[in-house]
């Protein structure tokens, strides 16, 4: 059974409504049963009722207030305390607006014995400055940030952290996000390359999906909520780093229809 994981920070009434809108699509939209973990990081009070008042079956609400979490700290939460043979991670501004999307998944996941990560956005490549080259979604507003594509999925390189629906068989073959890694910024990246370089392939799914983007780290709450493990600034120069002392050997790298590998 698929298990979704929903890391969750919530500091005013309208991300509360945008993660509730976010759950209802998702709900809505997966038409075979699941798992889902909402891991919530010392979000509002507004929001712990909500979430504390879900009447779904299989439903694992973990809170931490003394030391909250980031994605990163998630991903390898979920991945250690669950054994689910397929881990979906989302966003909470992020909205799955195609019913049957799972049923897309698992045909893949039945299919290739070699399926390391799915997402719903990503490229076929990625250069030595970092950046992600043919980026293709079916996202409402892919045309802003690539091409788009809106039926049967494509080889990939890097996918988008919004959302990642990987193997058990690829993270415990990696070991999830580990080599110092903070919070958030790069896992994305990192997941992708490591999930290439253990000898499993990624793919896009070009389902169709809305990316909201509230911002989490403009508003203030953030600050003071990231001032207890850093600053956001801090995270990304520090992740950037670490993926570059790791994968800059590695780079530029595409891959090709077959899933075959070129650096060029």
């Amino acid at each position: 059974m698929l298990t979704i994981v929903i890391p969750i920070f919530i500091s005013n009434n309208d991300m509360l409504e945008t993660t509730k809108e976010c759950i209802r699509l998702l709900i809505e939209n997966t038409v075979n049963p699941f798992n889902l973990m909402i891991i919530d990081n010392d979000s509002i009070p507004e929001a712990e009722a909500y979430f504390r008042s879900l009447n779904l079956p299989n439903l694992t609400y973990i809170r931490h207030e003394e030391h909250p979490r980031g994605i990163i700290e998630a991903v390898n939460e979920a991945w250690k305390t669950t054994d689910a043979a397929l881990l979906c991670f989302m966003h909470n501004d992020f909205y799955i607006l195609e019913k049957g999307w799972d049923n897309q998944v698992y045909e893949i996941f039945n299919r290739d014995p070699k399926l390391g990560i799915i997402g719903f956005g990503g490229g076929y490549g990625i250069n030595v400055g970092v950046v992600r080259r043919g980026f293709t979604s079916n996202m409402v507003d892919a045309e802003v940030h690539g091409a788009r594509a809106t039926s049967g999925h494509m080889p990939a390189v890097v996918l988008d952290g919004m959302i990642m629906i990987m193997t058990r068989k690829m993270l415990d073959a990696v070991q999830g996000i580990g080599h110092g890694y903070k919070v958030h910024h790069m896992y994305d990246y990192h997941l992708s390359l490591a999930s290439i370089a253990a000898g499993f392939h990624n793919y896009v799914l070009f389902v169709k999906c809305r990316h909201k983007g509230i911002g989490t780290t403009m508003f203030p709450t953030w600050g003071k909520w990231a001032e207890k493990k850093g600053s956001d600034y801090n995270y990304y120069t520090h992740n950037r780093k670490i993926f570059l002392e790791l994968w800059a050997c590695f780079l530029p790298i595409k891959v090709n229809p077959d899933f075959s590998l070129s650096h060029s």
